[in-house]
Formats: structure tokens, C-alpha cells, sequence
């Protein structure tokens, strides 16, 4: 379903809302499901943190969204030139990678670059992720490739370049109701100038 008229109008973002946490069989009242208790953690030898899990690249099965994202990442060269230009304000540029999911599938997520080194980046995680497998939050320092992105963002005199995936929900929408999602969004008319 690529038509969120009602959501975007109101000014519901998609990827944000509560999700109903399955609860277990022990919460449930199952007796015979009761875990053992966790093996106490020696405060000298503190807990190592899991790995961030690897990005998740697949088709999404809407041609229009795959088309945004394919757009996105072709146009990549001219997100990193125009980040080049404002060395040490990473915060101004963005980019969207897809995360293992607690509930399955992946969760998208906005990250800024902080280092670039060919294909190799790292990065500062931009939006609160509501269940990403290792516990990854909002702040939290990520690895990925850049053929991980799936779309980018940087502010234009106060609108937004890029955001081809947001541009994707607009696709249903008739000519004024486009105009009017853009400037709602603050989305700039045209993805790249």
C-alpha cells in the first residue's frame, strides 16, 4: 500500500507508532515455562556489548518504493560531494539504512555519517528505532557499507533533498496533494538539484 493520505495529512510519521510486545510464556502464566535465572555478571569483567547487527537489503515487493530506493542510491555520489562541502556538520546530512527487527523484517532508520572511508562508514543512529535486535537506540555508533543506504537527506534552505523513499508514499496522490505533502514535509520540489 503505497497511499497514506490520512497519516501523512495528519502528521503521523510511518515507523513510529507503539507495536504490541508479544509477552512470554512465563509472563503468561505458564508454569512450566519459568526461565532460569541469568548468571550474575562480575563487575570487573563487564558484559561485552553485541555486535550491531548487519543492514537488511532486499526487494520490498512495491516496485515503486524499490525504484526510490535504486534513484537513491544512484544519486549517492552527489549526497557525499555536497556533505564534502561542510566538513564536521555530519548532523546536516543523513542517511537511511534497514535493521534486523525484533518483530522480524527490518526497521529503517536515519543515521549521519561520522567517517567515510570508501565503501566502509560509521555513523551516529538519528531516529529512535522502536525494536532493533541488539538493542541499538538512538545515539548509538553503527558500521555499515555504503551499499547499505537505501536513501539520504541534507537540508536546502529549509527544505529537504532527497528523502526518495518519503517521496515514494506520495506516488497515489493527485498533483495538489503532492504540493501539499512536500510542503508539509518540508521536502524540496525535486530530490537532487
Amino acid at each position: 500500500m503505497r497511499c497514506f493520505r490520512q497519516g501523512l495529512l495528519a502528521g503521523v510519521f510511518l515507523g513510529f507508532g507503539l507495536a504490541a510486545l508479544p509477552l512470554s510464556a512465563a509472563a503468561q502464566g505458564d508454569p512450566a515455562a519459568v526461565e532460569a535465572p541469568a548468571a550474575p555478571v562480575s563487575p570487573a569483567l563487564p558484559a561485552a556489548p553485541e555486535a550491531p547487527p548487519a543492514p537488511v537489503i532486499a526487494s520490498t515487493g512495491d516496485p515503486v518504493l524499490d525504484k526510490a530506493i535504486a534513484d537513491a542510491r544512484a544519486s549517492l555520489p552527489h549526497f557525499w560531494e555536497h556533505a564534502s562541502k561542510f566538513p564536521g556538520q555530519a548532523h546536516w546530512h543523513i542517511v537511511k539504512i534497514g535493521l534486523p527487527s525484533t518483530e522480524g523484517g527490518n526497521e529503517n532508520v536515519w543515521i549521519y555519517t561520522t567517517e567515510k572511508q570508501g565503501d566502509d562508514l560509521k555513523g551516529v543512529i538519528v531516529t529512535q528505532p522502536e525494536s532493533l535486535v541488539g538493542g541499538l537506540r538512538k545515539g548509538g555508533k553503527i558500521e555499515f557499507k555504503e551499499s547499505d543506504v537505501i536513501d539520504w537527506s541534507y537540508d536546502e534552505d529549509g527544505l529537504r533533498r532527497g528523502e526518495f523513499t518519503k517521496r515514494a508514499e506520495f506516488a497515489d496522490l493527485t498533483p495538489a496533494e503532492i504540493a501539499e505533502a512536500l510542503d508539509y514535509e518540508a521536502i524540496h520540489p525535486t530530490p537532487v538539484p
